[in-house]
């Protein structure tokens, strides 16, 4: 039988903060939020960065590798928990949905990352179009949208769950450890979470980088992503009491 799980499992945060949290001691949590403020930092860098040598030594690697080198990339669970609600409960934690640039690396050159970035910016800022007084001509009374929180969680796949090293040509260079494994599963189970959750807002980067143009399968032509949005555009509450919830 399929383990649907009740309609308070896309409601309460409890559902989220247990998958920060490792299963045992020792072992790795299924899911690692990044930290906006350490994504904004390194997103400049590589705005910043001159050459494609320089861009792919800034990209992202995956999650494991990120936790040794970077370990302030990441908030722990705790300090998700801190973070600011907004009005009706909504969490300063978002999911972002994408499509892989390669079959080894979803953001080879971070130019995915520099538009994540971008974005979340123009959020806090309170610059998007429904964080416009009257940004709705057909209603003009209706009132704009919160600024984004300065600080928020951030659900990134190729640095949020464990993954496997993989070569150019998509094969296991470097295969998850028993206890990785476990918990990519365990992170698997509840995939659908960020993105169906009614209190966590969601990124859409559906527009690939110039140079994939005829090379790489377009955000609408993959599985994961089709799906990511179907759920997010579905699940996500129309609400201007709060930052916007779709980005």
């Amino acid at each position: 039988p399929i383990n649907v799980p009740p309609p308070e499992f896309y409601i309460t945060p409890d559902s989220l903060y247990t998958l920060l949290k490792p299963a045992a001691e020792g072992k790795p949590a299924p899911v690692k939020l990044l930290d906006s403020r350490w994504v904004l930092e390194r997103a400049d860098a590589l705005a910043a960065a001159t050459t494609d040598a320089e861009r792919e030594r800034l990209a992202l690697p995956r999650r494991q590798e990120l936790e040794r080198r970077h370990p302030e990339a990441y908030l722990s669970a705790e300090e998700v928990q801190a973070l600011p609600t907004g009005k009706d409960g909504a969490l300063a934690v978002g999911a972002v949905s994408h499509a892989w640039l390669e079959v080894s690396h979803p953001d080879p050159r971070g130019e995915q990352l520099v538009r994540i970035a971008a974005l979340i910016r123009k959020a806090q800022g309170g610059k998007l179009r429904r964080q416009q007084v009257g940004w709705d001509p057909a209603n003009t009374n209706i009132p704009a949208c919160k600024p984004l929180p300065a600080r928020v969680g951030i659900f990134f796949d190729w640095a949020s769950i464990c993954q496997h090293q993989k070569a150019a040509d998509g094969s296991i260079a470097i295969e998850r450890t028993a206890d990785e494994e476990a918990a990519f599963r365990a992170a698997l189970e509840s995939m659908q979470i960020w993105y169906v959750h009614q209190k966590l807002f969601a990124i859409l980067v559906t527009d690939l980088p110039a140079r994939c143009a005829g090379t790489v399968a377009p955000y609408d032509a993959r599985g994961w992503p089709t799906v990511e949005r179907a759920w997010a555009n579905v699940a996500k509450p129309n609400s201007i009491s709060c930052w916007p919830m779709l980005y």
